[in-house]
């Protein structure tokens, strides 16, 4: 009997849940087989740019953490990395940030604007990711 009800428990909630959680594609080694220590490593995602390392982020291209929400992320972002939040995180930052952004650009009224995908890459996984929007700057019109 408390088999049969463990199964149910999966099958009802686990199960469900799992379907909700992000997945990253695994790049094939030349040997065949799946090896990820990086997020250059992952395959690419149609409609996104490769994963990136944040140093090479181009701050004078793109402008993010407008909006509080989209602050409030990168904040709680970096806390779930690190258990903390401040500036002793910027080397952190530097070895283990990493970003994506989409390819569509959505231009509204004056601005155009673009989808970035924020990573902490740690311990040969994803601990963290974040969506959000930047603004393009200088750009042609």
């Amino acid at each position: 009997m408390l088999r049969i009800v463990h199964c149910l428990f999966f099958l009802l909630i686990l199960a469900p849940v799992s379907l909700w959680l992000p997945s990253f594609t695994l790049a094939p080694t030349e040997a065949g087989e799946a090896a990820v220590t990086t997020p250059a490593n992952l395959s690419k995602v149609k409609g996104w740019s490769l994963w990136q390392p944040w140093d090479s982020f181009p701050h004078h291209r793109l402008q993010l953490g407008m909006s509080n929400t989209d602050y409030g992320g990168l904040m709680d972002l970096e806390y779930a990395c690190f258990g903390s939040v401040g500036k002793e995180n910027e080397e952190k930052k530097s070895q283990t940030y990493w970003y994506r952004i989409s390819d569509e650009v959505v231009h509204i009224g004056q601005e155009d604007y673009v989808s970035i995908e924020v990573g902490c890459w740690r311990d040969v996984q994803f601990q963290a990711t974040l969506s959000v929007t930047g603004i393009v700057l200088n750009s042609t019109k």
